[in-house]
């Protein structure tokens, strides 16, 4: 799909997510996100969202016991930055 053509029907659902929308696409394959940021880790958020170019999300996602998901991942040899988003943190847990 053209980049133009699939930023078209990212940005007619603006009004579902005014703070920003982007897409992605590689190929024949898109994503898109219109996002509202509700959250204080949600601040920095952009999405889609990669992990290692590897895995790729779009999510409307909230995350409880995040400081437990956050610990075990570092315990399985993960990285974690300070404060990340949940749709972070379900791509490494994803990942691991």
């Amino acid at each position: 799909m053209e980049q133009a053509l699939w930023q078209s029907l990212v940005d007619f659902l603006a009004y579902r997510g005014p703070d920003s929308s982007e897409c992605w696409t590689e190929g024949s394959i898109g994503l898109g996100h219109a996002m509202l940021r509700t959250t204080r880790e949600s601040q920095g958020e952009r999405q889609p969202a990669s992990f290692e170019g590897r895995f790729w999300i779009v999510a409307d996602a909230r995350l409880d016991s995040r400081a437990e998901l956050i610990d075990e991942l570092q315990r399985s040899g993960r990285v974690v930055r300070p404060n990340p988003a949940d749709s972070e943190l379900i791509l490494h847990a994803y990942a691991a």
